[in-house]
């Protein structure tokens, strides 16, 4: 029986992770950056940043991006981590932790927005998602969608596709990029970690969209219906009867922009019965075989 369990949530920015000892006595660990296998190879050294701070023999949660999605990829997580730690690991989709967490008394919708961004529901054990699928073809309502979406309407403004609004300049102003096309494929192109650079370019447009410029409140308040059909798809298909009980996680929810329009869609949203790290810590619990009862939201109060 493992006298220390440990959550970990990985992310397409940013891996975060907390151990316990079954005394109750509780260490944030520093966090790495983004553990997505889809992003490169930096996903190794994000993951070694946490996974070199776990005593050894430990009982680990942890939440991975596109766990469970593309085989290669998952054997890739499992023999980098199996390699450098004698503890036992439970793997998991980072999306399937947090909506486990958030709904352990019951059924829900969990719509997760950050980098990417996806839907989850459930159906008596089986996990419904919608989106989700990769920057490539979905990640619909994201931080990489409305950087992405920002950015093409700055090329389409530099390159006169589209009518001058101003919008490219004053983007570029506060990304601190000289305002024309070359400069933003350079600034883009140079960054090794490119799906997060573009990710960030949401906080800007965010800001943009609080001092009243038009056409970055438009970028916002569609990134919210898209992210609403999707809420509503993984609602649907899971059966759950409307007005359902929904909670959201991930940066974009920082936008009251975002929120308020996903609230009009959807109604008030729930708050989670446990954070995505406090759930992950229960489950750690249970696989250890503790008896030792903690409030884990509590623990990580401080």
């Amino acid at each position: 029986m493992s006298d220390c369990i440990v959550a970990i949530d990985g992310g397409g920015s940013t891996t975060t992770g907390v151990a316990v000892m079954r005394d109750g006595q509780a260490s944030r660990l520093k966090p790495g950056r983004g553990c997505n296998v889809a992003d490169g190879p930096g996903w190794q050294m994000s993951l070694e940043t946490v996974l070199a701070q776990i005593p050894t023999g430990a009982t680990v949660v942890l939440g991975v991006p596109g766990w469970g999605e593309i085989a290669q990829n998952d054997t890739a997580v499992r023999r980098f981590v199996e390699a450098r730690r004698t503890t036992h690991v439970h793997f998991l989709n980072d999306v399937e932790l947090a909506y486990r967490a958030a709904f352990e008394g019951g059924w829900g919708v969990l719509v997760l927005a950050g980098t990417g961004s996806m839907a989850m529901a459930a159906k008596s054990d089986e996990v419904i998602r919608a989106g989700g699928w990769g920057h490539w073809i979905s990640d619909e309502g994201s931080a990489f969608w409305i950087g992405r979406v920002a950015l093409a309407l700055a090329v389409a403004e530099f390159d006169q596709t589209k009518p001058d609004t101003g919008f490219a300049a004053r983007l570029m102003q506060t990304l601190d990029v000289r305002a024309d096309q070359i400069a933003l494929l350079e600034w883009i192109a140079t960054d090794p970690e490119t799906r997060a650079r573009i990710g960030e370019v949401a906080l800007h447009v965010d800001r943009l969209a609080d001092v009243g410029d038009k056409v970055a409140f438009d970028i916002m308040v569609s990134a919210a219906e898209k992210l609403s059909v999707l809420a509503r798809c993984a609602a649907r298909r899971a059966k759950l009867p409307e007005p359902f009980r929904w909670c959201h996680a991930g940066s974009v929810f920082q936008s009251a922009t975002v929120c308020a329009h996903l609230i009009a869609q959807l109604g008030p949203p729930s708050h989670p019965d446990h954070g995505t790290l406090a759930g992950g810590l229960k489950m750690a619990a249970e696989l250890a075989g503790w008896s030792e009862v903690f409030d884990w939201d509590e623990l990580l109060s401080d």
